[in-house]
């Protein structure tokens, strides 16, 4: 028997890196930086209010666990992102798992196995692996994400506790330019 799955599961690609997206300018900072530009750091501190339902309107359930890609020396970007949220909600940031084969397996494993049965999730990933982690989870066809978007949700709702997902994708259109 099938352990029962979480009710959905919300994925984000962490927020605006150093660098440039789209077309503009988003800060002057090295590539290399591991944080966020300043554009990132002003969407993650809207995640706060986009994602708390009492603030938006039910927009989105009450998340109820945050999960984001452990940190290393190239990007603690999804931590970052997540960690307004996190502190609005009095969520703890799950972070232990890294965005290689293992580390995806890992958190697909942990998300259902049974633990977070009817439970709402979040996670943050980069965008490169974050198809990897939704076919993990369930999902066979995820679309690639660009490397300049950071302004999707993806959620997977698994319906009755079904074993494979729906899939929808949204436009946050939460900052000017989304």
């Amino acid at each position: 028997m099938a352990a029962a799955t979480p009710a959905r599961i919300i994925l984000i690609r962490h927020a605006e890196k150093p660098g440039e997206t789209k077309t503009q300018a988003v800060s002057d900072d090295a590539v290399a930086d591991t944080g966020l530009a300043p554009r990132g750091a002003y969407r993650a501190g809207a995640y706060a209010a986009y994602f708390d339902p009492k603030r938006s309107g039910g927009l989105y359930p009450a998340i109820e666990h945050i999960f984001a890609t452990k940190a290393t020396a190239h990007s603690n970007r999804p931590v970052l992102t997540v960690t307004p949220l996190a502190a609005a909600l009095g969520k703890k940031i799950h972070d232990q798992f890294d965005d290689k084969p293992a580390g995806i397996s890992g958190l697909a494993a942990e998300l259902l196995g049974g633990n977070y049965a009817g439970e709402v999730i979040l996670v943050c990933w980069h965008h490169g692996t974050l198809p990897d982690v939704v076919k993990a989870l369930g999902y066979p066809n995820p679309p690639k994400i660009a490397e300049t978007a950071f302004d999707l949700v993806w959620t997977l709702a698994y319906e009755g506790g079904a074993p494979s997902p729906s899939f929808t994708q949204v436009q946050q259109n939460l900052m000017y330019g989304d």
